[in-house]
């Protein structure tokens, strides 16, 4: 049966027990034990696991992880995930590179070689100029602080702090909106303090 008729089938199940839920409010204490409470917990059960729930969890994930005007992900993404999470780091890098050739500017490619650089291979200065070609672009967005952070903390790692202040000087001399400049600013004071 198509995915689009069973979720039409579970969204009318839903809707009829929260219409006896509702119902049962009306028919004093034993309604709400026999109706309010176990209708509510059908719907609200089918709600949360079929509809509301993926959807909140995809918002999330990608809130978190991606940027909200990320690069669709390319065909081959799921097979470099998989060669990362095996440990083949080397060959992760070739596959992501020639993907990057491919399509410059595509966010998610440049986040995922950084954090194969930063995280998996400790290798600072490849993750330095891959972000620093990266930044080049005159117009900035919001997915741009990300990548200006992870630009800092390799600044950081590798001990050239002065290189992060500076860093973070110019970023706030482009057009952020105040939300990304106060992250900006924080960043700076924070570097700041700690010297």
């Amino acid at each position: 049966m198509p995915k689009i008729i069973i979720d039409l089938i579970l969204l009318g199940i839903a809707i009829l027990a929260g219409y006896i839920a509702m119902l049962g409010v009306g028919c004093g204490p034993f309604g709400i034990v026999l109706m309010t409470v176990p209708f509510g917990l059908i719907c609200g059960h089918i709600l949360a696991r079929r509809f509301i729930g993926p959807w909140v969890g995809k918002k999330l994930a990608f809130s978190l992880f991606l940027p909200e005007s990320h690069s669709p992900p390319p065909p081959e993404f799921p097979e470099i995930r998989m060669k990362i999470s095996n440990g083949q780091y080397s060959e992760a890098e070739r596959e992501l590179e020639a993907l990057l050739q491919k399509d410059p500017g595509n966010t998610l490619i440049v986040a995922i070689l950084a954090d194969l650089f930063i995280d998996k291979m400790h290798n600072y200065k490849n993750a330095e100029g891959l972000l620093n070609a990266y930044l080049k672009k005159e117009i900035r967005s919001e997915d741009d602080i990300s990548f200006v952070m992870k630009l800092v903390d390799v600044h950081l790692e590798t001990k050239s702090d002065q290189k992060a202040v500076e860093l973070l000087e110019n970023e706030l001399k482009l057009k952020y909106k105040e939300k990304e400049l106060a992250l900006l600013r924080k960043r700076l004071e924070g570097i700041s303090r700690e010297a």
